[in-house]
């Protein structure tokens, strides 16, 4: 089995942080629809660039590193504003990353050459035009701060979304024989709850299942959480319900919900 991501690092809300969906291992990035960066043509390879170390910047500010892989893994997506860029792995622990080089500035040094050079190789630009000649910053912020492409006015949209996150507390997992509901109109939002919230029962030995509302579901199955996400109906409802009401399970039920229903926010 794939190794399972931190929930952490599937709740931050920026749109380069890829969001879970079921696969057959358990959960994967959902890089459907998206394209190679380097079929790019060269502007649109700059702003994606920006994008990704903006990206890698503000999961440093969370104790995240989205890795060497996720990095030259990372892919974009067309919008009618622009491409989109997101990585092509799920974040994980920076502190450990560093620990493992030993800690101190050297550590961080290694690290924050080490985004800009996947960033070039996937973007297929030369790294020396991605760092400035008066220094990175902490993590990239001087180089961030000093990109032709965040000179521009008016900022990009899709650029300037991508350089400030926040980040959802995970609520707490469903006791057995318990349905928990969450109301989360945003879709993406709802996905990202639902992946983490699927992380967080494996890390817990809970074995779950991530479906999207509408999926088809065995009852058969060994898992023994359900974890729903999407737009439901009073149908998908009932089946949730029938598929806990057996021994030993427990859903939780993430999304929007129809007329006559109004369960909670999470926790932000």
């Amino acid at each position: 089995m794939a190794r399972i991501p931190i929930p952490r690092g599937l709740l931050l809300d920026n749109p380069v942080f890829p969001v879970a969906i079921s696969g057959p291992g358990g959960i994967e990035c959902d890089l459907e629809g998206t394209v190679a960066i380097r079929s790019l043509a060269l502007p649109e390879r700059r702003r994606v660039a920006v994008q990704l170390m903006a990206g890698a910047a503000l999961a440093a500010e969370f104790d995240l590193w989205p890795g060497r892989a996720g990095l030259r893994r990372a892919r974009a997506r067309r919008s009618s504003g622009g491409c989109r860029a997101v990585f092509g792995a799920f974040p994980m622990p920076l502190a450990a990353v560093h620990a493992r080089l030993g800690g101190g500035d050297a550590a961080l040094e290694v690290t924050r050459n080490a985004v800009l050079e996947a960033i070039a190789e996937v973007s297929r630009l030369d790294t020396e035009d991605l760092r400035p000649g008066n220094g990175l910053g902490f993590f990239l912020e001087g180089a961030l701060r000093h990109s032709p492409v965040l000179q521009e006015r008016p900022v990009d949209q899709i650029v300037a979304r991508c350089l400030w996150a926040y980040q959802w507390d995970l609520p707490s997992p469903p006791d057995e024989g318990e349905i928990v509901f969450w109301k989360i109109p945003d879709p993406v939002l709802a996905r990202r709850l639902g992946g983490a919230m699927w992380a967080a029962l494996q890390r817990d030995g809970r074995s779950a299942l991530l479906a999207h509302s509408g999926a088809s579901i065995s009852a058969d199955g060994s898992e023994r959480v359900l974890v729903m996400v999407g737009r439901h109906s009073d149908e998908v409802l009932a089946g949730v319900d029938a598929w806990a009401g057996r021994q030993g399970r427990a859903a939780v039920v993430i999304g929007d919900f129809p007329p006559g229903w109004d369960p909670p926010a999470p926790p932000m």
